[in-house]
């Protein structure tokens, strides 16, 4: 799988990805039966569109992925870049829209290391107000588990970005398996996802992406 290989799906995504299951299903039988695109391809499309975060993705689309959103975000952004009061630092990862970076305040005020995430100027409209959405949900979330928003806004690209708190952390699952927790232990952590899944819920916010 390389380069050629997304930007053979990545049109069908944008037009689709918004689109209720039902009828991507149908759009996507009628492109096996055109002929259009290799199973490999229409495969990669599957695996794209049903993945709303890195941790739904195949690996190796994943990785794909990855590289082509650094290759993108490097066109324009890179390590030491300044962006208002923020210093890149290095390419954390990527999201469904976009891409992360570790940036750190550095206009001499305090020190304070923040993530700061990017959408992908070239989506279309639709997946851009979807970036824009999710930022302002999370400007209503304040949460002890919930990743605070710290500032956001639009860039010299004309590209949205966040500024949210940085969790410098591991997946809860790792962490667990790392202490040896006990049954008790690991749900007093389920526990604290609840209370910030409850959280959003209360404030009319369904997340789809829960690991």
């Amino acid at each position: 799988m390389n380069k050629e290989d997304f930007e053979s799906v990545e049109g069908y995504f944008n037009d689709w990805v918004d689109l209720p299951y039902r009828e991507q299903n149908s759009k996507l039988n009628q492109l096996r039966e055109s002929g259009e695109l290799t199973t490999e391809h229409i495969n990669l499309l599957v695996d794209l569109l049903a993945s709303d975060s890195q941790d739904d993705m195949p690996e190796d689309v994943y990785e794909l992925a990855f590289d082509l959103n650094a290759d993108f975000a490097q066109e324009t952004l890179n390590e030491n870049s300044q962006l208002g009061n923020y210093r890149l630092l290095k390419l954390l990862g990527l999201g469904g829209m976009g891409f992360v970076y570790l940036a750190e305040r550095n206009d001499g005020t305090f020190d304070k290391q923040v993530a700061i995430k990017f959408s992908k100027v070239h989506f279309k409209k639709s997946l851009i107000k979807r970036f824009e959405n999710e930022r302002q949900i999370l400007a209503k979330l304040t949460h002890p588990n919930i990743a605070q928003l710290l500032d956001g806004g639009t860039d010299e690209q004309e590209r949205p970005y966040i500024v949210m708190e940085y969790v410098s952390g591991q997946p809860i699952n790792q962490f667990c398996a790392q202490k040896k927790l006990n049954i008790k232990g690991r749900l007093d952590l389920i526990l604290q996802v609840c209370s910030a899944v409850a959280f959003a819920h209360q404030n009319l916010v369904l997340h789809r992406d829960l690991k």
